[in-house]
């Protein structure tokens, strides 16, 4: 599914979907750019409704994917986030 920006993404679950009172509970969400980024628990028979509203940071540096760039700058590295 492809989300344009600022509209709601709605995830709708089933009654087959395992719920808290079973060990196979699982989680559901959406990511973005490979990643788990807001996940729940599932529940039966449920939707839930994910709104998305993305703020870009330019960041430069030595990083390594998947790694947290903060505000105030990488210490080993020396980068900077802008934004």
């Amino acid at each position: 599914m492809t989300q344009q920006p600022n509209q709601p993404s709605d995830v709708k679950q089933d009654d087959s979907v395992p719920g808290p009172d079973s060990s196979a509970q699982g989680s559901v969400g959406i990511g973005m750019s490979g990643a788990g980024t807001f996940v729940v628990s599932t529940q039966p028979n449920a939707g839930v409704e994910f709104e998305i509203t993305p703020t870009y940071r330019l960041a430069f540096g030595s990083y390594t994917a998947g790694a947290a760039a903060g505000s105030r700058g990488d210490r080993e590295t020396g980068g900077r986030v802008l934004g």
